[in-house]
């Protein structure tokens, strides 16, 4: 290939790579305030709100701002995503999903109180930071992640390779039969995924059966509005209001469910799972 040819697909990439994160930016700061819908995007509101926090390698794109605004099907492809990454999309998903659910999973884990020595679980683990941010909380702790993606198994892999296998297990799989054996862990976590679970009280049962007694979960959302703009962008997605987590947990039988919250729209609901007999 050419110098100028590699060039070329040089700046291709980093274009693309410069509108996923405007899509990314877009959504998460407009449509998670909700501060206005899909229709009604104003290309200088978009400007004024991002130009600023645009990482500097993508300043030579900044011109081409305005196609993000003139093609919505792009940020709906690329946030359909969030439910089941694949493909080159999931991937640059996965990416963003590891560096900006950071402030709200270290925020919910630190009202968890983690102790050394714990087995746990996150169901949804995407690309697998949150794994890494329960071993890290564990002196000796095990971590266990399961994704029903392919793309974010792989990822997950990938970031804690150094102690694959050995502190840390992955799994594909669904949160609907999860393949561990009952009592197992001391904490199961759900970050940014109780959206895409299929019959939650269903899937609320499996979180109990694996949990051992007196074992915490903790669900973390951002989105806690039931009639949010993000369930007609993500494919899939139902959203739960604290409230309703809140009753779903106390019916499905775990007790001590706390429901904390923290600006902008962070929600941690942890609930413990009684001893048995209770």
């Amino acid at each position: 290939m050419s110098g100028a040819k590699i060039v070329k697909t040089e700046r291709n990439t980093k274009k693309k790579s410069f509108f996923f994160f405007l899509c990314c930016a877009v959504a998460e700061y407009l449509l998670l305030a909700n501060r206005v819908s899909l229709g009604t995007l104003h290309v200088p509101t978009v400007k004024h709100s991002f130009l600023s926090i645009v990482p500097s390698e993508f300043s030579p794109y900044l011109c081409s701002w305005k196609l993000i605004i003139t093609n919505m099907g792009l940020l709906k492809t690329l946030f359909t995503n969030c439910a089941h990454p694949q493909g080159r999309m999931g991937r640059a998903m996965l990416k963003f999903m590891n560096l900006c659910h950071a402030p709200l999973t270290n925020w919910g884990l630190d009202l968890v109180g983690i102790q050394d020595g714990w087995t746990m679980l996150d169901i949804g683990c995407g690309g697998g930071a949150t794994l890494q941010r329960l071993l890290k909380r564990s002196k000796g702790g095990i971590v266990y992640g399961i994704d029903i993606s392919e793309e974010s198994v792989a990822k997950a892999c990938e970031i804690n390779a150094d102690v694959l296998d050995e502190q840390v297990f992955i799994n594909q799989g669904s949160a609907a039969k999860l393949p561990y054996q009952d009592g197992k862990f001391d904490l199961v976590t759900a970050v940014e995924t109780v959206y895409f679970w299929p019959n939650l009280p269903d899937c609320l049962q499996e979180v109990r059966r694996v949990l051992k007694p007196n074992g915490k979960f903790a669900i973390m959302v951002e989105v806690v509005d039931e009639n949010s703009k993000w369930t007609s962008l993500v494919d899939g997605m139902t959203a739960y209001t604290q409230d309703q987590l809140k009753t779903m947990l106390d019916d499905a039988g775990f007790i001590q469910v706390e429901v904390h919250h923290k600006k902008p729209s962070y929600a941690t609901i942890i609930g413990v799972n009684p001893l048995q007999g209770n």
